[in-house]
C-alpha cells in the first residue's frame, strides 16, 4: 500500500470504483417478506394486520439503515483527504433509535422532513399497538393506527428508494468529478 494512504482512504477508493452503492443484497429478501405483507386488507385478522405491520416496520427499518450507511459513505468520499470518523452501530437499535439517526446522518433530500413525520408516526402508531394489545378491551380500537401505517406504507418505501437513489445519483457524480482509478491504482502499487 502507498505510504501516502491508509486501510480509510483504501475503503473509499474501493467504494468509490466499484459503485457497490447500486447493489441491494437484500433486495429478494425485502421483496420475499413484502408479498403477503401487501395482500393483508383492512378487513383482515389482527394477527394478519400485526404480522403484516411488522413485516412493513422491517423493510422500512432496513431501507432507513441502508441510507443513512450510504449517506454516511458519500460524506466520507466527499470530504475525502479529510478524514472523519462516522461510525454509527445500527444493530440492535430501537427504530426510534434508528430514525434519529436517519435524520442526523442521512444526506439531505427535498422530502427527508416529511420521511421522519411519517416514520415517527408509523412507530408510535406501531408501539401503540404492540404495547396495548393486552389493555385494550375491544382490538377493534387498535384500527386507527393499522389504518394510518397501511395507508402510508407504500408512500414511504417510495420516498426511501427515491432518497437512496438521490444519494446514488451524488456519488455518481463525485466519480465524474475525481479520477478515483488513479488513487486506487496508487494504493496497489
Amino acid at each position: 500500500m502507498s505510504k501516502y494512504f491508509d486501510e480509510y482512504d483504501k475503503k473509499i477508493f474501493l467504494m468509490m470504483n466499484t459503485k457497490e452503492w447500486w447493489i441491494d443484497k437484500f433486495k429478494s429478501r425485502k421483496i420475499e417478506l413484502l408479498r403477503p405483507a401487501r395482500r393483508v386488507h383492512f378487513n383482515s385478522s389482527i394477527s394478519q394486520k400485526m404480522g403484516a405491520m411488522l413485516i412493513w416496520q422491517q423493510v422500512i427499518e432496513q431501507f432507513s439503515k441502508e441510507i443513512i450507511q450510504i449517506s454516511i459513505s458519500y460524506i466520507k468520499a466527499e470530504i475525502w483527504p479529510t478524514k472523519v470518523d462516522l461510525k454509527v452501530d445500527l444493530n440492535e437499535k430501537t427504530f426510534g433509535c434508528i430514525i434519529n439517526s436517519y435524520d442526523t446522518f442521512s444526506i439531505d433530500f427535498k422530502d427527508k422532513q416529511y420521511i421522519i413525520d411519517i416514520l415517527k408516526t408509523i412507530n408510535k402508531n406501531r408501539n401503540k399497538i404492540v404495547h396495548r394489545i393486552f389493555e385494550i378491551e375491544q382490538l377493534e380500537g387498535l384500527e386507527e393506527y393499522f389504518k394510518y401505517n397501511f395507508n402510508n406504507y407504500q408512500s414511504l418505501l417510495e420516498l426511501l428508494i427515491d432518497h437512496y437513489i438521490h444519494i446514488c445519483h451524488l456519488l455518481e457524480d463525485l466519480k465524474e468529478r475525481v479520477n478515483w482509478e488513479d488513487f486506487l491504482e496508487e494504493i496497489n502499487d
